[in-house]
């Protein structure tokens, strides 16, 4: 692959995190320690990313601290995850009032996190222009996340970028009731939990965990980005994001496979392989573990969620 330009320092501190959800342990869960447990996650990521062909960008990052990734602060093109910081300045506009909410926006945001569509997406990214968006990522240290063109549009000049270190810090923090205020991080993760594209990481998942997603898929792109609560009390958020040599070598269920072993060592337990496929919840329910049968890879390659 080719060499990537070295980063930007960050121009503004990330804000101090709080502690997330935590209850203690079901009796026989034998998480590992978490003395060691930084280097046993890097292991595993390490090992799992040679499955996969094509650039992985992976990171996951624990309610105590703990990190791990393979090259986590690449920046990469976002596909639909670039939805995810258009949503977040949305609600930083109607939280400072700089826009009035409106049923209309409320439904374009529902749109374009649930059902990832890209004309409300468009529509939001117009409304709020770019430099607005950029400027409440810039002003809050995201130095790899940027906001550079609408969804699929032909004349763009710069993809919209974001890296795999920069998304577990943006889904945990929205999990953690720390974007805008503590009431629009709430909706936020409802919106979250209920995406309908659920065939990646919450596809690895056992149906008592919590899991708020958003996908990117266009043309050699296969992302993910999530947060996780765990029965056992364990909270974390990952992201996985691949460039793929060719839309065969990879598919959703490499990085569910991916998010089931990572699931796995963090909590000490032992979850069955997911079937290959998953539906869509319905339409605006809240969704909390996950539901079987929908067909996988199916969508056009010119499709964007």
């Amino acid at each position: 692959m080719p060499e990537r330009p070295a980063l930007p320092a960050p121009n503004a501190q990330a804000p101090t995190p709080s502690p997330m959800r935590f209850f203690a342990p079901p009796p026989g869960i034998a998480p590992p320690p978490a003395a060691g447990r930084a280097e046993g996650l890097q292991a595993l990521l390490d090992g799992e990313v040679t499955r996969i062909n094509g650039l992985v960008c992976a990171h996951v990052r624990l309610d105590d601290g703990t990190q791990a990734g393979v090259n986590a602060d690449f920046s990469v093109d976002a596909a639909s995850v670039i939805k995810v910081p258009v949503m977040v300045a949305l609600y930083d506009a109607w939280e400072s009032g700089e826009f009035k909410r409106t049923p209309r926006d409320e439904k374009l945001v529902r749109g374009m996190i649930t059902r990832s569509r890209n004309t409300a997406t468009n529509a939001l990214i117009d409304k709020l222009g770019m430099a607005r968006i950029n400027a409440w990522l810039s002003s809050h240290g995201f130095t790899q996340t940027f906001v550079q063109a609408r969804i699929l549009d032909p004349n763009y000049l710069a993809p919209n970028t974001v890296s795999a270190f920069e998304m577990t810090r943006l889904m945990e923090e929205i999990a953690r009731g720390q974007v805008v205020s503590p009431a629009a991080s709430d909706e936020m993760r409802r919106l979250l939990l209920a995406q309908r594209w659920r065939e990646r990481i919450p596809a690895g998942l056992p149906k008592d965990a919590v899991c708020g997603n958003k996908t990117g898929t266009m043309k050699n792109l296969l992302h993910d980005v999530a947060f996780i609560e765990a029965p056992t009390g364990l909270s974390y958020t990952i992201a996985v994001l691949i460039e793929r040599e060719d839309r065969a070598a990879c598919t959703s269920e490499a990085i569910a496979e991916l998010s089931r072993r990572v699931y796995e060592y963090l909590t000490g337990t032992s979850n069955p392989a997911a079937p290959a496929g998953l539906i869509p919840p319905p339409h605006g329910e809240t969704v909390r573990g996950r539901d079987f049968g929908w067909t996988t890879e199916t969508r056009a390659a010119h499709v964007s969620r």
